[in-house]
Parts: structure tokens; sequence; C-alpha cells
């Protein structure tokens, strides 16, 4: 009786080990995603900046022409 309780017990370890290993697995990958995208964003926004250097001011509301 004991022996079966154990071998279930070490089959309940095992499962969890595996869920926990693939839950590190997924929580990386999403650190990698989530540096994927700050460096997107970084980019960007530096093309954004490129862009309002190259082109020229537009008139303001109250700019005479």
């Amino acid at each position: 009786m004991d022996n079966a309780k154990n071998n279930k017990n070490d089959n309940k370890v095992k499962k969890g080990e595996e869920l926990l290993a693939v839950l590190k697995e997924g929580l990386s990958d999403n650190a990698k995603i989530l540096e994927n995208q700050a460096e997107i964003s970084k980019k960007l926004d530096d093309m954004a900046e490129m862009l309002r250097r190259a082109l020229p001011p537009s008139p303001g509301r109250f700019t005479r022409i």
C-alpha cells in the first residue's frame, strides 16, 4: 500500500516538475518578446525623430505665410 502511494506521489512530483519547466520556458520566451518589442519601439521613436528633423516645419495656426 505504501509503495503504491509513494509511486503516486512520485508521479505527481514528476508531473509538477514538467509543468514548472514548461512555465519557465514560457516566461523566458515572453521576456525575449518584450525585449524585441522594446527594441522595435526604440527604432520607431528614432525614425520618427529623423522624420521630424528632415521635414520642414509646418506653419502653425497663427503663422503668417
